[in-house]
């Protein structure tokens, strides 16, 4: 590991890296897309070759950041749907067995 990706290890969170390669962000702009300025940040670097420096890795977590920065969630969308999404199926309130017994109810109060 070069100097730079040394001092980046030990760290977690989005935050911790626009803080620690000094780049400028709004906390609430970040907040909804910190995994995604992550996974494009984590593709530069490996664009980058097996040595960045500091420097380097700044313009990474820039670049990142003005790919996600700009758009809408779909527009940044790097995570793929859930595989059971697609194969759902609507069954209408017809199709239901109404004559089933109905699940007993919790007491008032009771936690659920």
């Amino acid at each position: 590991m070069t100097d730079g990706l040394c001092d980046l290890a030990g760290l977690c969170s989005a935050e911790e890296f626009f803080a620690a390669l000094a780049v400028p962000v709004d906390p609430a702009r970040l907040a909804p897309r910190r995994l995604h300025v992550l996974h494009r940040f984590r593709a530069h670097v490996a664009a980058a070759g097996p040595t960045p420096d500091r420097e380097t890795l700044r313009a990474c977590l820039v670049r990142a950041w003005a790919e996600v920065s700009g758009g809408t969630r779909a527009d940044f969308a790097v995570f793929a749907p859930r595989p059971d999404a697609a194969g759902r199926t609507f069954v209408p309130l017809a199709a239901l067995d109404t004559d089933a017994p109905a699940a007993p109810r919790p007491p008032e109060g009771a936690p659920s």
